[in-house]
């Protein structure tokens, strides 16, 4: 018996225009074939300043969102200044 790899690709996509970023994603959370959820979040504001949309693993991206956050935060209390985005 010989097993082939399926591809279940998701979408995120951004678009950056003169006056912002617009960021959105598909929904749906998926494990292989099976569709976990029609209503999974895959765009976050961070700090009111960054954004984040990605479409992959739900656990990869809840991860790299708290760390991000944390870090952000980190960073503001320690320079008692908000972040740029370039440090970011």
């Amino acid at each position: 018996m010989s097993y082939e790899r399926i591809g279940t690709g998701a979408t995120a996509v951004g678009i950056k225009t003169g006056e912002g970023v617009v960021l959105a994603a598909e929904k749906r959370v998926s494990y292989g074939g099976f569709v976990m959820s029609r209503g999974g979040k895959k765009v976050f504001t961070i700090k009111d300043r960054f954004g984040l949309a990605f479409a992959g693993l739900f656990s990869d991206i809840q991860t790299l969102n708290r760390t991000m956050n944390v870090l952000i935060h980190s960073y503001e209390l320690e320079n008692n200044r908000p972040i740029s985005v370039y440090s970011a």
